[in-house]
């Protein structure tokens, strides 16, 4: 894939790199001060655009559910719906269907760019066209996200963002959380259980000193990163119904995940036991739009 395809907005000393043909994916996402790349994202490295792994990238839209689906299948409206894993090394669908499609461009200016999926009926049986309008500014980044029903049946869905965030060793990390979903080795969820690092969040943690691979439910809203060395910060919030924060912070990377989502992993079974608040997802009747917006406000301090 080349890196020709690559679509570059700028506002002010910001500039943003998408991909549209790797799953209309963030390749990038920063300030040129000077010369000087200050990137709010981790940076999608040349190899991996070229290669066109979406995983690797800045971030991603995850359409039309977030997280895994226990063995690629469940039931919904008295059918069985499977949706094979892609990864030879799990039985568990993951992330939805957009990441792994290419997007086509529907309207571009200097600063603006919005992008589209269009899905035909296959294994995932309904029909649906999910569309993304990116608007930049010189100190803020609004990501719409936007899935309409455009078959004749009822589809349940999910939808969210996998943002990488810059990751230093005294990077924080502050949000209002509630409960999380506690998984087993294979990251399915099991139960909900307070985790013992919500009230430090709340109160903000040093991110590299923790590890994290939880989604949370009862989000405020509101995240708030800080880089005290470069003395920058970024807030990211995000409009109903991505009522729940994905925190996922390996040990040993440069970078951590904090994802505003729809829905936690599994929902599409876990409903059949649990209530909306604790698994989340929505359903869309023939020719209704889900709607959200994720919003990027960056500051520098003196």
């Amino acid at each position: 894939m080349s890196e020709s395809k690559l679509i570059t907005l700028r506002a002010g000393e910001a500039e943003l790199i998408v991909a549209p043909h790797i799953g209309g994916a963030i390749a990038g996402y920063r300030h040129r001060i000077e010369d000087v790349i200050c990137p709010w994202l981790r940076d999608a490295s040349a190899q991996a655009i070229e290669e066109g792994r979406v995983s690797d990238m800045s971030s991603f839209p995850l359409v039309p559910w977030f997280g895994r689906l226990r063995n690629g299948t469940f039931e919904f409206e008295g059918q069985r719906v499977t949706y094979p894993s892609s990864k030879p090394d799990s039985p568990h669908s993951i992330h939805g269907i957009a990441r792994n499609q290419p997007w086509t461009v529907d309207s571009q200016s200097e600063n603006e760019l919005v992008i589209r999926y269009t899905h035909a009926p296959d294994a995932w049986p309904y029909a649906f066209v999910a569309e993304q309008r990116f608007v930049l500014e010189p100190l803020r980044l609004k990501v719409h996200l936007t899935v309409t029903n455009t078959g004749h049946r009822v589809m349940p869905v999910g939808i969210g963002h996998h943002p990488y965030f810059v990751r230093h060793s005294d990077t924080t990390l502050t949000a209002g959380v509630g409960q999380a979903w506690i998984s087993d080795e294979e990251v399915m969820p099991l139960n909900l259980a307070m985790h013992p690092d919500t009230d430090a969040l709340k109160q903000g943690i040093a991110i590299d000193r923790h590890v994290f691979d939880h989604p949370f439910t009862e989000w405020d809203h509101i995240v708030d990163i800080h880089w005290p060395d470069e003395r920058r910060t970024l807030r990211m919030t995000a409009t109903q119904p991505l009522d729940f924060l994905v925190v996922y912070s390996p040990p040993g990377k440069d970078w951590f995940c904090a994802e505003p989502v729809s829905n936690t992993s599994d929902a599409f079974n876990l409903n059949a036991t649990h209530g909306p608040m604790q698994v989340g997802g929505q359903q869309l009747e023939p020719g209704q739009s889900l709607t959200s917006v994720m919003t990027f406000e960056v500051a520098f301090s003196e």
